[in-house]
């Protein structure tokens, strides 16, 4: 069994103190449609030791991802064979 914390507000202090109290796995609001939140919010959860492993409440419906990926530059949508 792991230890798991849902780390709300999430600040490095509260990241701290879920680390001084053993918690292994890192659990955090979905952080929006911005592609750079998620690996922003893994660095600072590994830099404490931790892992983020589960990303909870409301996840974009089908609708909002494709209208949000078509706004996407080609790069970012545009998937290796």
């Amino acid at each position: 069994m792991k230890l798991a914390m849902l780390v709300n507000p999430f600040t490095e202090r509260n990241l701290q103190l879920a680390a001084q109290v053993g918690v292994e796995q890192v659990v955090v609001p979905y952080p929006g449609l911005d592609p750079d939140a998620l690996p922003d919010l893994v660095k600072m959860v590994e830099a404490f030791g931790m892992h983020l492993s589960v990303i909870e409440r409301k996840l974009p419906h089908l609708k909002s991802f494709m209208a949000w990926r078509a706004g996407m530059p080609k790069s970012r949508t545009s998937r290796p064979c």
